[in-house]
């Protein structure tokens, strides 16, 4: 199921001294997954989690939502949302809009681990576990376990915290409004480059670095041949870059 909204998020912005009313409504959808090797998603307002333990069916279970001081309102902005889910060739095809103000839908997605993701939520959260695969991410806030191959992530200032397993060859890009937590594999050789905020702290553990250069809001690491690229660049908040563990 959908996780409920953050509290925050169920308080009417430009009324926030008025009770608040959320309507709300259900919806899903099922894809065949033979043959899926990309998910696209654009949602203007509202939550994404995605979870690779669905290896032949890619199945969407939605909450759409509007919300007012008035429930009247509210169910009207909840009727002017939309939602699709497609298959186009090998991608399936999530979107979400409205036509009115403050109404959007949160999505609980699940399908294979093998598959790229490209994601794009104009305002809200995603969430996303054991997937392997080239993925582009954009959303207020990035939230990733197990996330294996080479990625491209932008977030507002909720920020980043990520569990990432790049390989040989891949290249991973962060670039975050808020603070940034990477957790990365001991091993690879690295080329790792971060741009921090030196109003915040920046702090990098030795991931088998043979070479370091440190300054001022600034960090860059070699180990070996460098071949696994990663780019960090924080506007705003601190950086935390440490070695992930498995059992």
């Amino acid at each position: 199921m959908v996780a409920p909204r953050p509290l925050a998020l169920l308080l009417c912005p430009t009324l926030l001294s008025l009770a608040c009313s959320t309507a709300e409504a259900p919806f899903e959808a099922r894809l065949n997954a033979d043959g899926l090797s990309r998910v696209e998603a654009r949602v203007d307002q509202g939550d994404l989690r995605y979870s690779g333990d669905m290896p032949t069916i890619l199945t969407v279970e939605g909450r759409s939502w509007g919300q007012a001081a008035d429930e009247a309102v509210a169910q009207e902005r909840l009727a002017s949302v939309w939602w699709s889910a497609e298959r186009e060739g090998p991608a399936a095809v999530l979107a979400v809009g409205a036509s009115a103000p403050n109404a959007g839908a949160d999505l609980a997605v699940q399908g294979p681990r093998q598959v790229d993701l490209h994601l794009r939520l104009w305002d809200g959260e995603i969430e996303v576990a054991g997937v392997a695969g080239q993925h582009q991410l954009e959303a207020s806030s990035v939230r990733l376990s197990d996330v294996q191959g080479s990625a491209w992530i932008r977030a507002g200032a909720g920020g980043v915290d990520a569990d990432l397993w790049p390989g040989p060859r891949d290249q991973i890009h962060v670039e975050s409004q808020g603070s940034v937590h990477l957790r990365l594999p001991l091993g690879p050789a690295y080329d790792l480059q971060v741009w921090g905020d030196p109003a915040h702290s920046l702090v990098v553990s030795d991931l088998g670095f043979h070479s370091v250069v440190a300054a001022d809001g600034y960090f860059a690491g070699t180990a070996g041949p460098g071949s696994v690229r990663i780019d960090v660049i924080a506007h705003g908040g601190d950086v935390i870059i440490e070695p992930a563990w498995s059992w």
